[in-house]
């Protein structure tokens, strides 16, 4: 009987999960997402990262939505097919991992936990560079855990894809040591060993070198360099992150009252014990892979709960194989000597699958509603906050402008740019690089860049919009940058609001005097 529930709640699960993944492709953009479309966009049209869009992340994230636009169109569901298509393989490799490694048992919860935790974390969550590295390091490291003898050309296979992994976020580089351990631990001469680990290594380099090469052709290594490296660790970092007793405190936070950390938390240990009695290896391989995914984490000093998702992989991976032991355990049980236990099972089972359905189910619910027409389109997007507002204000501009209008954004919001398919007058598609770090050489000839770009091509528009407190630690606002404050009270009119955000119209001349222009720096 406790078989049959089982086998109804997981058939149950897989339904909401389809309807799910139908209702992400309805989904607005959050902040980043926005940001990386309207690289991606400029990318689509033959411009460069960092040279013609200005943005903080590794190239593979813009040349992904980049590539999603060019095979689906420009959409904001683009993003979530892809999305959706990486979830499917990262899953299915998962399962076919656990298979292999313990049981088929242990593969069906594995995979409908990866799932249920990566859908608990919505659409702002979703659809991010943080959540593609944890599928790739599932294709890339999750198979040598249960590989008896792999061959070299899965180490070099497993290297180039971390190579990829570390052009999203260059942190996450380090999860080569994950496949070196797994080199050394294995039994063998040590010119094997040194032999294999220069394979992945020289996997690693070989997407590199072709970010590398792609960059200096096309006269942009300089602005890759600068907007990747230099601008994070001389202006980002320095953006109040933090010690180390802060980001272990994040650490601590996230383990105590992390959606997905909370509960797979007790079930650890037991996995951690299973995996040992198991195979050896493949618990340090485990273990590894766990703690330089939390590693990256506390590095980066910013603890959104998508900063998480590269740590389920091998979370998961512990606690299918935990639970599979207690489901192996419990269909031996004699009912008779222990009543009830069974049931008792199946209710922390439905525990730990069940606290992460309340999110896809009202996401689900909300989409059918307006599906059917119970609910209008206004009222379904304003469901998701602050996106209603950056949809609203595209649909203005397509309405009330031409293509060919620029559009500048005063905030975080560069969904509004790719939405309307305008064109931002800069390379500046938000606000951050000219509001963060107070007098730094880099912000004031981002600022004179900014202001020259506005004269020479003024902008029909300007939204005035959200700041991120969380990342800038304060307040900004127009006053704090007083030229083009300046130039705003001037030229411009405000003309519409829409929530928190404001739109301005040109009605004048937008030049400055002293020109800007005059004392641009030249770009190094």
């Amino acid at each position: 009987m406790a078989r049959r529930v089982e086998d109804v709640v997981f058939v149950g699960l897989s339904i909401l999960l389809a309807f799910w993944a139908l209702a992400t492709l309805s989904w607005p953009f959050g902040w980043d997402q926005g940001l990386f479309a309207w690289v991606g966009d400029v990318v689509s049209r033959g411009g460069l990262p960092y040279r013609d869009a200005w943005d903080l992340k590794g190239p593979a994230v813009h040349y992904t939505f980049a590539a999603a636009q060019w095979v689906f169109g420009a959409h904001s569901w683009s993003i979530r097919v892809f999305d959706l298509f990486g979830l499917t393989v990262a899953v299915w490799v998962l399962f076919r991992v656990l298979r292999d490694l313990d049981s088929n048992t242990a593969a069906r919860y594995g995979a409908m936990l990866f799932v249920l935790w990566f859908a608990s974390g919505s659409y702002w969550h979703t659809a991010q560079p943080d959540g593609w590295i944890a599928m790739l390091t599932i294709v890339a490291c999750g198979p040598l855990l249960a590989a008896r003898a792999p061959r070299w050309f899965y180490y070099a296979f497993a290297g180039m894809v971390i190579g990829v992994i570390s052009l999203y976020k260059f942190p996450y580089l380090v999860l080569g040591a994950v496949v070196i351990a797994d080199i050394w631990i294995r039994s063998g001469p040590w010119t094997r060993r040194v032999g294999l680990s220069a394979v992945v290594g020289v996997g690693w380099l070989a997407p590199i070198a072709v970010a590398v090469w792609w960059f200096a052709a096309h006269g942009g290594l300089v602005e890759l360099y600068e907007v990747t490296l230099v601008y994070p660790m001389e202006v980002y970092a320095s953006a109040e992150l933090g010690g180390l007793s802060q980001r272990v405190r994040g650490l601590v936070e996230h383990v105590l009252t992390g959606p997905v950390a909370v509960m797979v938390l007790p079930i650890l240990p037991l996995g951690l014990y299973a995996s040992w009695r198991l195979d050896r290896r493949a618990t340090v391989v485990l273990t590894i892979w766990l703690a330089v995914s939390m590693a990256v984490v506390m590095l980066q000093g910013r603890f959104f709960l998508y900063h998480w998702l590269p740590t389920l992989p091998p979370m998961v991976i512990l606690a299918a194989i935990g639970i599979a032991r207690v489901v192996a355990e419990l269909r031996e049980v004699d009912r008779s000597a222990v009543p009830g236990i069974r049931w008792l099972a199946a209710g922390v089972g439905l525990m730990l699958l069940g606290h992460t359905i309340v999110r896809p189910t009202v996401e689900t619910g909300r989409w059918l509603a307006w599906s059917v027409g119970a609910i209008s389109r206004d009222q379904y997007e304003a469901g998701f906050g602050s996106p209603a507002e950056d949809l609203a204000v595209a649909r203005y501009l397509r309405e009330h402008s031409e293509p060919s209008d620029g559009v500048v954004i005063w905030g975080w919001n560069s969904a509004v740019l790719f939405l309307s398919q305008r064109i931002s007058p800069t390379r500046f598609g938000y606000s951050m690089p000219l509001m963060m770090g107070d007098g730094h050489p880099i912000q004031e000839r981002y600022r004179t860049e900014f202001l020259c770009a506005l004269e020479d091509s003024p902008p029909r528009y300007i939204v005035v919009g959200s700041l991120s407190t969380q990342i800038l630690h304060g307040t900004y606002h127009l006053e704090d940058f007083p030229a083009f404050h300046r130039m705003v009270k001037e030229a411009f009119v405000p003309i519409e609001t829409f929530g928190s955000l404001r739109l301005y119209e040109r009605f004048g001349e937008t030049s400055l005097d002293p020109s800007p222009c005059d004392a641009i720096a030249n770009r190094p």
